[in-house]
This record gives structure tokens, sequence and C-alpha cells, in this order.
């Protein structure tokens, strides 16, 4: 009866680790300001999600997108920062603001990006109108460093069964 058990357990266990990742879809996006600062994310939510509009705002576990996260760069293309936003579907952020269209998956709307403690950056406002990258100094107080009219570029794959789809 052991090595029955055991048989079947190995068996299980090959299963896990060779099985195809799960069908899912992830975002790629960017924003240049007027004065050459630059951020760069990219989300990822799976397969199965309604079509449609979703928002992601404020901390705790999320409806859809499993991971974001955006880097923020200086003109010089120096790295000033890193935010992990979202981690396993749980956000991270107080401040946190996405809305995701998955029927074509872009973000729309309003965003609020980044960080959101001192000595931080974060960029928000509405894609399409006006976008601010902003930074916190040491006291607390929000200084806009760059800022453009909400143009993002982005783009897709959807990966299912370890292929990718475009």
């Amino acid at each position: 009866m052991a090595p029955l058990i055991l048989y079947l357990l190995a068996w299980l266990l090959l299963g896990l680790c060779f099985s195809p990742p799960a069908p899912a879809t992830t975002l790629t996006f960017q924003w240049t300001g007027q004065a050459g600062y630059r951020l760069e994310g990219w989300l990822h939510y799976p397969d199965g999600v309604a079509s449609g509009q979703i928002t992601e705002q404020g901390p705790g576990p999320t409806q859809a997108i499993d991971h974001l996260e955006v880097t923020i760069y200086n003109p010089q293309g120096q790295l000033l920062d890193r935010y992990p936003n979202i981690m396993a579907g749980q956000s991270h952020n107080p401040y946190l603001r996405v809305n995701l269209n998955t029927q074509v998956p872009r973000l729309q709307g309003e965003v609020d990006l980044g960080g959101a403690e001192q000595e931080e950056w974060f960029l928000k406002g509405k894609l399409g109108q006006a976008m601010r990258l902003i930074h916190i100094d040491q006291n607390g107080r929000e200084i806009g460093v760059d800022q453009d009219q909400g143009r993002f570029q982005s783009a897709y794959q959807t990966w299912s069964n370890g292929n990718r789809k475009t």
C-alpha cells in the first residue's frame, strides 16, 4: 500500500511541476512627461476576467489584477524608484487607482500609480487629459516635477497554455 501511495504522490508532484501556466494577459505601458521623466509599468491578470471595465483602488485584495509594478526614471534615464503596487492579488498602496479595460487591454480614466510615502514618486491624473508626476519631499509636500496631456503607450500579450497570442 505504501509504494502505491508514494507512486501516486510522485505523479501528482510531477503534474504540478510540469503543468502549463494559466492563461493570462500582460499589459505593458509607458508615460513620458514634457520634461523627460518616464514611468514604465506592467500588469498581469488571468483569463476568465469579465470583459469590461475594472477599477482597482486602495489597499487590500484586488478584483482582477494579480501584479502591477511601475518604475520611474529621471530625464537622463537613471532609475528613481520601483513600486510593486500589486503583488499576488494584494494592493499595498493606499492611494492606488487604476482603471483597466479588459475588452481591449488598456488603461483608461483616472490613475494613481507609484509611491505613497515621503521621498517617493507617483503619477496621477486622467488618461487623455492631464497627468502629473509628483515627488513627495521629506516633509510630506507634493511637488509636481513633470506633466503632459495624459498619453500612455501600451501593448499587451495574452498567454494561453504557455503560448503567446498577441
